[in-house]
């Protein structure tokens, strides 16, 4: 039949055959070629995950140099608590030092703003990172806190500012409000200016000693 095969025709049965293995070049060239590695941030000695380096690069040029170490947190949900947020970043970046949250003062309702202080400027580091990291459903929003002392200051500089401004144009407005002293004179010299109404006492006895 043609469908019996005559192995020994075919060289010596499957004996002859041999098992075809893919060779280590085949072998490397069928992997894909790996993209290169995202920088990923490094893990400190406490566990947490540390800035890059340029992210460090950029924060020390923000963050301060001496305590405080506050940062402004918005877009927080306005069912947490404060201790919900001081767990948030003491399990993320360090120790939280102080925390307080805005609250509205007719509802008496958090309003989604807090500001947290870091132990010390590393941990602000670290916390600084997790802006637009998801917390209850929402992206956080982290920036430097602004102290009062320097929105004080700046405050009372824009506000001396705008004072002198007001005085010099308060002087500029005196001054176009009052005649120059040569226009008086002129005046004076073509009779524009009328003379002083004389007393009627003395404009008698003027008329007296006349008539005398």
């Amino acid at each position: 039949m043609d469908d019996d095969i005559d192995w020994q025709n075919m060289g010596g049965g499957m004996e002859g055959i041999e098992a075809l293995e893919p060779s280590s070049d085949v072998a490397s060239a069928t992997h894909a070629v790996p993209e290169p590695a995202a920088e990923v941030s490094p893990v400190g000695p406490e566990g947490f995950a540390e800035p890059t380096p340029a992210e460090s690069t950029t924060l020390d040029s923000i963050v301060p140099k001496m305590a405080p170490f506050r940062m402004i947190v918005t877009n927080l949900k306005f069912t947490l608590s404060e201790d919900d947020i001081k767990n948030f970043f003491e399990a993320r970046a360090g120790k939280v030092v102080d925390i307080h949250c805005l609250i509205n003062r007719e509802t008496q309702t958090f309003r989604g703003v807090a500001f947290v202080g870091m132990a010390d400027r590393a941990s602000m580091f670290r916390g600084m990172v997790l802006d637009g990291v998801d917390l209850a459903g929402r992206e956080l929003k982290i920036g430097v806190a602004e102290e009062r002392e320097q929105k004080g200051r700046k405050d009372s500089k824009n506000q001396n500012r705008r004072s002198r401004v007001r005085d010099h144009e308060s002087r500029g407005a005196a001054e176009r409000a009052e005649p120059a002293k040569a226009d008086l004179d002129d005046d004076w010299r073509r009779g524009a200016v009328a003379a002083a109404p004389v007393p009627k006492h003395l404009a008698g006895e003027g008329s007296g000693s006349s008539s005398g």
